[in-house]
């Protein structure tokens, strides 16, 4: 089965590129799971993040193609991931207007197809406050019933804060790259209360935007176990990363 290309031409799907960016476990020395970043290129080589191009997806009435394609995206690299020995997750990112009816179906389709979705995380980077908090944790809670896992992207920032904590079924917590940039003494507080908090709640904790190697011995001694950050890996293409994973053998990649 065979969904990735959008109806609307071949010139929409060849434009959109995925990228990766890995998560990095600071007890083990390892890359653990991995975000999708969709990138967007115009014919003279500029490329687009999400925020500028993702309205021109909406306009043209492609949105759910798009979601679609990235979902298809997800499956096709967990697997060629899981080839290259790399047994972690595979995030996409999905806003609340992602987050419907028609998403979930087509999920629940790939399912039926017998595609395995114990590798997939969604990562829910906004929710539409338009929709009731009740109709976006059913859609989660039947998400996740299908083996996907679900963050919590941004924690700290926009509507991602203490209702979609409180209310949203959810797997991980990642913390907003705002916090990296608080002053110390916020920054710590902040960050130990984020541990204390995922600890009680058996949930994971990964710290964005992490760059200074000064701020991972704070982290550590905070409890901090994975961050996410240019410091260790910026986006990068599917070949790249594969590159970077450890021969047979040898668990650690430093």
């Amino acid at each position: 089965m065979n969904c990735a290309k959008f109806s609307h031409g071949a010139g929409h799907n060849t434009k959109l590129v995925m990228y990766l960016q890995p998560q990095f476990n600071l007890k083990e020395q390892r890359f653990t799971d991995v975000e999708l970043l969709v990138r967007f290129k115009r014919d003279n080589g500029e490329v687009l993040t999400p925020d500028r191009f993702l309205p021109m997806v909406r306009r043209s009435n492609i949105g759910q193609e798009f979601t679609n394609w990235t979902i298809n995206q997800a499956l096709e690299i967990s697997a060629k991931l899981c080839s290259a020995g790399f047994k972690g997750k595979v995030a996409i990112n999905m806003d609340g207007e992602q987050l419907n009816e028609q998403t979930l179906s087509y999920l629940q389709n790939r399912h039926s197809c017998q595609n395995t979705f114990k590798n997939i995380e969604i990562e829910v980077t906004e929710y539409l406050r338009t929709t009731p908090v009740n109709i976006t944790a059913n859609l989660l809670n039947q998400i996740q019933k299908l083996g996907i896992s679900i963050s919590i992207d941004d924690f700290g920032i926009g509507s991602n804060g203490l209702e979609a904590l409180l209310n949203f079924p959810f797997d991980k917590l990642k913390a907003d790259k705002s916090v990296m940039s608080a002053d110390s003494v916020k920054r710590e507080a902040i960050v130990k209360s984020l541990v204390g908090m995922t600890l009680a709640m058996n949930k994971s904790l990964v710290v964005e935007g992490v760059e200074d190697p000064d701020d991972v011995i704070d982290l550590e001694e905070w409890g901090v176990l994975n961050v996410q950050g240019f410091l260790y890996a910026r986006p990068m293409p599917l070949t790249e990363f594969i590159g970077l994973l450890p021969a047979p053998g040898r668990e650690k990649i430093v």
